[in-house]
């Protein structure tokens, strides 16, 4: 399955068609200090679908060219999860806030009533911290790291009192 957002398509990663060993050790590089805890399960496990769906691993593409590795958790009570990480030849030109806003506009406007998307980062990476920022995540709190929050702009404030948790 591909799925193409205004500057990348998102692949669904399928563990029977596994990407090429040299790519595989690309994203293990880039994930040295361990900060997306559960890649080498998520790509194992992972359930291709036919369409886009949630608690699924997907490989971010621009043209054509693996620039990193993308997880969406479940959908719960109004919000889900984003794990991301680029190659290490695709960081700092700009892909990851592209990744994140597409993704996130994606997201939130085909499912209304996704209130907000997280982000769980540790608190030393700051580059990750400074990325979630510019792409107008806001710290909610800690819990085994930080959380950053992104409110789904496409629905006004005064529904998120109306789903219960989200003030």
């Amino acid at each position: 399955m591909k799925l193409s957002l205004e500057h990348f398509d998102l692949v669904m990663y399928d563990p029977k068609h596994p990407l090429s060993p040299e790519i595989m050790e690309e994203i293990k590089k880039s994930n040295v200090r361990g900060f997306v805890k559960q890649i080498d399960e998520r790509l194992r496990t992972n359930r291709p679908m036919s369409d886009f769906s949630f608690q699924r691993a997907y490989i971010p593409m621009l043209d054509d060219e693996v620039i990193g590795y993308l997880y969406v958790s479940e959908k719960r009570q109004g919000n889900c999860y984003l794990e991301y990480l680029l190659l290490p030849k695709m960081q700092h030109q700009g892909l990851g806030m592209l990744l994140l806003d597409d993704v996130s506009d994606y997201l939130f406007s085909r499912y209304p009533d996704l209130y907000e998307i997280r982000l769980h980062i540790d608190p030393s990476n700051v580059r990750s911290i400074e990325l979630a920022e510019r792409c107008d995540f806001f710290m909610e709190g800690m819990n085994q790291g930080l959380i950053y929050i992104k409110d789904n702009p496409y629905i006004k404030k005064e529904e998120y009192g109306k789903r219960g948790s989200h003030v």
